[in-house]
């Protein structure tokens, strides 16, 4: 991690080597892109078949975001949409290519791209993610229907740039000839199979960024519509749309030169976050409040490796409860078809970072308790490492469990009448417990080295501390106004460790 942003070409304006059937191209860096009061308003269509994309002055608009190495993005978040008057487009005879960023997971069946206009007639979902419920892998379109092991484990969107394509053929179960149109194809970057598709209606027009086929209303700065996937929380860089399903080889071959021309390698690992709001952010959640984002930024000094993909699970509200079972539980349980939890790299590492345990505070089960905080470390333990039940390190996780960042309650945090303090288990100060033994995770046990805890209160910037003490939580620099959720800055601290580099998120996964 240097001090500057790394020098790397922005985006290229290739040759497709498919043009037969190519509708219409749009790309952040070399379409005509005219903004207004920060909102796109339009984007020429490269392909010269005069198909532009146009915002229709609702919900709060998408944004053109330029990365640290000059790159510039589509930025779509919280109800934003772009629309063109196309020909009719339908999910049984289109492809759809992109270059793209996604967010995190909390709106699930998330739609990139929909055939129709809501302002006219609605149309089939064209590209979009199938992840139905949190904790779900978010696949390219179908591909969590495939019983593959090989290849599906690499067709889940993260944080870092990739290139998506969704090839949409005719429904039903594809045959095995390289030359097949039948059925959809998936694919993330050179890595690609073919699943049955889904039918639905075929419309004239599209949108970007939001299903057409629904009337959800548009969103407002106080009151983001998330919790579904009726609109894309990401970033285009480029997107390219067929009129016609692409023969396999065909797509692969369009897939591969993207990947090449972008300089996108193949993903050899994967970084997932989970946990509550502190590492996912409150709504409305913008990038810079997901660390995820800061960890992919394309040019930035602490991105990870352009080939580890980042995936931010973390859900609001999050608790550790075991049984009845809370969220987090629930999300482990998830079964194997679609759990993201069981998306791992084949042969790679698959490390997950962990921060949770505020929420349990409100919880009967853990009120009931005389030491609410060993309870909760006791819940946290039974998610990391369990012999009867899914966990993090009996799935396949190396785990970093982050130490609570301070949240105004002293007491949790540090202990006292009767409490232990969080921190203290965390750390393993406290006699008789210990983070690593506890999880069979201590010297010669089954998981040693597969377990570690991320000291976040110990950063300081200029000196001073930022995570660790109650008076931290007033600097509104680092924190948001309710003492408890980092604010974009913060954030960013906590990516990176301010002064402390080796107590930041970014230092878990080496350069």
């Amino acid at each position: 991690m240097g001090a500057a942003a790394l020098a790397i070409p922005v985006a290229p304006n290739i040759a497709l080597p498919v043009t037969d059937g190519l509708l219409a191209r749009w790309n952040a860096n070399f379409s005509t892109v005219s903004v207004s009061g920060g909102r796109i308003n339009a984007v020429s269509d490269l392909t010269g078949n005069g198909y532009p994309l146009g915002d229709e002055a609702t919900g709060l608009g998408p944004r053109l975001t330029t990365y640290p190495n000059g790159l510039k993005a589509f930025r779509f978040n919280q109800d934003s949409f772009l629309s063109a008057d196309t020909p009719t487009l339908g999910p049984l005879a289109s492809t759809v290519i992109a270059i793209i960023r996604d967010h995190n997971t909390r709106a699930n069946n998330k739609t990139i791209v929909s055939a129709g206009k809501r302002s006219t007639t609605g149309g089939g979902k064209l590209a979009y993610t199938t992840a139905g419920v949190n904790g779900a892998a978010p696949y390219v379109g179908r591909a969590g229907t495939s019983s593959d092991t090989v290849v599906k484990p690499y067709l889940a969107l993260g944080c870092q740039m990739q290139v998506a394509g969704w090839r949409n053929g005719a429904i039903g179960t594809p045959g095995t000839a390289a030359s097949n149109t039948a059925g959809q194809r998936c694919a993330v970057n050179q890595k690609s199979l073919n699943v049955a598709n889904q039918n639905a209606a075929s419309a004239a027009g599209l949108e970007v960024g939001r299903n057409s086929a629904t009337t959800t209303s548009s969103s407002t700065v106080g009151a983001q519509n998330v919790a579904n996937g009726d609109w894309y929380t990401g970033d285009i860089i480029e997107l390219i749309v067929y009129s016609r399903p692409l023969r396999d080889d065909e797509f692969d071959l369009v897939m591969r030169a993207l990947s090449e021309a972008y300089r996108i390698p193949e993903i050899k690992g994967q970084f997932a976050l989970e946990g509550d709001s502190r590492i996912c952010s409150v709504l409305p959640t913008l990038p810079a409040e997901n660390p995820g984002m800061w960890m992919t930024d394309p040019g930035s000094p602490y991105a990870l490796p352009k080939d580890v993909r980042v995936i931010n699970y973390a859900v609001g509200g999050s608790t550790t409860i075991y049984a009845p079972n809370g969220p987090l539980r629930g999300r482990l349980d998830i079964g194997g078809a679609t759990s993201g939890f069981q998306c791992l790299i084949p042969g790679g590492r698959n490390l997950l970072a962990l921060m949770v345990g505020h929420n349990d505070l409100s919880q009967s089960a853990v009120i009931a308790t005389a030491d609410n905080p060993l309870t909760i470390y006791q819940n946290v333990n039974s998610l990391i490492h369990n012999a009867s039940a899914n966990s993090y390190l009996t799935l396949g996780w190396e785990v970093v469990l982050i130490v609570e960042i301070h949240n105004n309650n002293e007491r949790y945090i540090n202990g006292g009448n009767g409490w232990t303090g969080y921190r203290a288990l965390q750390r393993s100060q406290v006699a008789g417990y210990n983070l690593l033994t506890d999880n069979n995770a201590g010297p010669g046990q089954t998981y040693e080295g597969k377990l570690r805890n991320l000291d976040v209160p110990l950063m300081t910037v200029g000196g001073q501390t930022v995570f660790a003490t109650g008076p931290d939580t007033l600097n509104t620099n680092y924190y948001l106004p309710d003492r408890l959720h980092q604010a974009a800055e913060g954030m960013r601290v906590f990516v990176t460790g301010g002064d402390t580099p080796q107590h930041g998120l970014r230092s878990v996964w080496p350069s």
